[in-house]
Formats: structure tokens, sequence, C-alpha cells
């Protein structure tokens, strides 16, 4: 089926020294869970393509937001630097995302991906692996569909306002003690 992912990131094995903030509130119009993950030191800088290059990710000091609204059908997740200047708003299409009482939460991926990049330009990922999914049969016909829905709503959103909301809410977080993960309350 899906790969399912967890708000606190511990499949990023490489990264260390991490402490949260975490705040739950509205967002858009839904309650979502909203954390800033701060990473103190990493094995090596984490790059990813941008263009016709490669853009820093992931490195020490550096600050990763998530943003997940219940009931919604995509989970963000924006990089920044030590300084927190944003580097890209990345949004996973899911199946759905979980805001259970608990401070873990979760989403199962539905392979589809859009970038933001912090010159505002759109670009999205994964299709391919989204069509494959559902050829193959791991996933349904609706969810797929709703993956589709989910990418044309997002980019009716996606723009310099959405970008300023966003950094709006890492520098409300930012602003608030991080601790360990098993400290969050």
């Amino acid at each position: 089926m899906n790969l399912r992912r967890h708000i606190r990131r511990d499949d990023w094995t490489q990264f260390h020294d991490v402490i949260y903030a975490r705040l739950r509130g509205p967002f858009r119009g839904a309650e979502a869970e909203m954390q800033l993950m701060r990473i103190g030191r990493v094995d090596a800088p984490f790059s990813v393509r941008n263009g016709d290059g490669q853009l820093v990710i992931a490195d020490d000091g550096y600050g990763w937001l998530q943003i997940a609204p219940e009931g919604g059908h995509w989970w963000m997740t924006a990089m920044y630097d030590p300084a927190g200047r944003p580097l890209q708003y990345y949004f996973d299409v899911t199946d759905g995302n979980a805001l259970g009482a608990d401070k873990d939460c979760r989403f199962d991926d539905l392979y589809l991906d859009l970038v933001l990049h912090a010159d505002g330009t759109l670009t999205t990922l994964d299709r391919d692996e989204l069509d494959a999914a559902l050829t193959a049969g791991r996933i349904s016909e609706a969810q797929h569909r709703t993956a589709l829905r989910t990418e044309r709503e997002l980019r009716s959103w996606l723009n310099r306002d959405a970008m300023a909301e966003i950094d709006g809410i890492y520098a409300l977080l930012a602003e608030k003690p991080a601790v360990a993960w098993e400290q969050l309350d």
C-alpha cells in the first residue's frame, strides 16, 4: 500500500540533537498540527536538485516546519536555513492525515508531491509514481482521483501569499521554547 510517515521524522536517522516546538490550532479553516523541528546537527548536509543546481535543505541548525491539516490530503514540510530564510515548501499528497490525541501525527503518502520554491515557482513531482501505484494496484482509483484533486487545490492556493502565511507560523513557533520529543506536551 502506501508509505506511512510520522511527524517526528525519526526515519531521518542522520539528524541529531533535534528539538521541537509544536502548536495545534486553526490553519486555513481546519484544525492542524504545526511543528517546528530544529536540527542540531547532521551526519552530512542533505541536498536536493533545484533547477540546474543543488539546494541544501538539511544541515546543522536548519529548521523544518510541518503543517498537517485535519481532514486534509496534504502534509507540508517547509525547510529553513539557520537564519530563518525559507528554502522550499514541500507538499506530500496524502490519503488523509491522522491527528490523534497523541503528539505523533502521521499520514499515508500517495506518491504525488509538490514543491513551492523560494522564488515562487511551483513544481509537481512523482506523477509517474502515482500512476504506477494505480497500475500496480497499490492505490485505488478513488485514491488516484483524490491525489489529482489535491494537486489542483494546492496549485490554486500556493503563491507568495501562501508563503507569507506559512512563514508566519514558522516565526511563531521559532519564538516558542523547543524541547526534546519526550518533553513535548
